[in-house]
């Protein structure tokens, strides 16, 4: 397969991710409409491009050292699709997580209420907070969701959070 064939298919993933990051944004606005007490946090949640772009990120690694190590050319292809991975892993990776005092939740165009969560685990770190939510049921495909919360409103995510 040609590699113009691999560019033109991740740009077509991209832009269904563009697409899908749209209607998020319009869900989540309809949300902060209805619950205009609610709070809007910026989340990274670790899903299936996450995986793919740290495994191409190391594959891209140890393939360009083997080649400088053995005196071949470079792999610029491989070096050029790793960053695009990477720029697909962010855009499908940078969302939100709005709550409110009526224990509802958007998160990442999903509205969940309290009955429809099972676990909430916490973990703090240094510079991040990591959330997995476990869910009563399967929601399109998802049994539960792992983000990444970092900034200045952790503490306050993690009150709202705990309130539940």
């Amino acid at each position: 397969m040609d590699i113009i064939w691999s560019y033109c298919l991740v740009a077509i993933i991209t832009l269904v991710l563009v697409i899908i990051r749209l209607i998020n944004n319009k869900i989540l606005k309809n949300f902060m409409e209805e619950y205009p007490s609610g709070k809007k946090y910026v989340i990274f949640k670790k899903d299936f491009f996450f995986t793919v772009a740290k495994i191409a990120t190391i594959c891209t690694i140890i393939i360009n050292v083997m080649t400088v190590y053995g005196h071949s050319r470079l792999n610029v292809s491989s070096i050029v699709m790793t960053i695009l991975l990477i720029t697909m892993c962010l855009l499908s990776g940078m969302s939100f997580v709005a709550l409110n005092e009526d224990k509802h939740f958007n998160i990442s165009g999903y509205e969940l209420e309290e009955s429809n969560i099972k676990d909430i685990k916490i973990k703090e770190g240094k510079r991040k907070v990591t959330c997995t939510i476990l869910f009563n049921e399967e929601m399109n495909g998802y049994q539960g969701m792992e983000f990444y919360l970092f900034g200045k409103n952790r503490q306050l995510f993690i009150e709202q959070i705990e309130q539940i």
